[in-house]
């Protein structure tokens, strides 16, 4: 690929031991061509698996770059923000499969509507059934419960404001699911990018918070369906995702709601997962097998971070 080439659309695809499902992402994008001012580029965060090699073997003429070490998502974004020249950035998870098509949709609703500044489809799951994707900012209650596994996220896109562009119907939400989000690449550079504390998990609902606060509108086109996996990477780890969910949650706390409510949701988590420590270890001595030895260790290791949080 030449450069300095003005293009209208990079797709980014951050992996992490993500197995086949990096080069079935790339074949399904492939799959109507790509059009001129379109590229892909993966960035590859030190995945110990097959995936890249297998990725480069099957498209050997697509971009990757390393970045050496596990840096994070958000951070794995923000390391081509300097060198991308196209005018938008699709950031794509490498467990889901979208057509280009699609991808030109996105597109063509940011043209129509310049207070858009980020896109994204509804993701749906493997056996077709619906995966939440739009939601409204989460408030230090919501997130409170969220520690004791009570939900209030909402599904419903009646609950949100509609638009018609062109034909198309666009829901404008707080914020959209992460694993597929066309973005403008002028705001993401306005906004610094992803926050590079976020290791894993919040980062895009922080930066959607943030392109808000600059006074544009986040959306979801219904009509434009991607499928998505969801999790593929963080199975590889999941004692991983888990210290990290609860970090993030904490460190969300810190930055929008205070760094009190911060603390109180910190301690309010270590009260959740010592709850469920005791609970699946119970569990595991009585016969539990490994599905409760694997929990109790997910909420040890959320204990563990949440401590050094201090």
């Amino acid at each position: 690929m030449s450069t300095g080439e003005k293009r209208s659309t990079t797709i980014v695809i951050v992996n992490f031991n993500s197995g086949g499902s990096l080069s079935a992402c790339v074949e399904s994008l492939l799959a109507d061509g790509l059009l001129s001012g379109e590229e892909i580029l993966v960035v590859d965060n030190a995945s110990e698996d097959e995936s890249l090699t297998e990725c480069r073997k099957n498209h050997p003429r697509i971009g990757y770059r390393e970045s050496g070490e596990n840096i994070g998502y958000g951070a794995a974004i923000n390391s081509t923000l300097d060198s991308i020249t196209s005018d938008t950035l699709l950031i794509l998870n490498p467990d889901t499969k979208m057509s280009g098509r699609t991808v030109r949709l996105l597109q063509e609703v940011l043209e129509l509507d310049q207070e858009i500044a980020l896109v994204a489809p509804i993701t749906y799951f493997p056996d077709g059934s619906p995966q939440e994707s739009v939601f409204r900012y989460p408030t230090f209650s919501s997130e409170l419960l969220s520690g004791f596994g009570i939900s209030r996220r909402e599904v419903d896109y009646e609950a949100f404001p509609a638009v018609e562009l062109a034909g198309h119907k666009v829901v404008l939400a707080d914020w959209v699911r992460g694993s597929c989000m066309l973005c403008r690449t002028d705001v993401l550079r306005r906004c610094s990018g992803f926050n590079p504390l976020f290791f894993l998990y919040c980062e895009e609902i922080d930066l959607q918070k943030r392109i808000g606060e600059l006074g544009y509108r986040i959306a979801c086109c219904p009509e434009l369906t991607i499928c998505h996996e969801r999790g593929v990477c963080m199975s590889q780890s999941p004692y991983l995702a888990y210290q990290h969910l609860f970090k993030s949650k904490v460190l969300y706390a810190g930055i929008h709601f205070g760094k009190l409510q911060s603390e109180i949701l910190r301690l309010a988590f270590i009260v959740s997962c010592s709850i469920r420590y005791a609970w699946y270890s119970i569990k595991r001595v009585f016969g539990g097998g490994q599905d409760s030895s694997r929990e109790a260790k997910k909420s040890c290791a959320a204990l563990a971070e949440l401590a050094r949080l201090t």
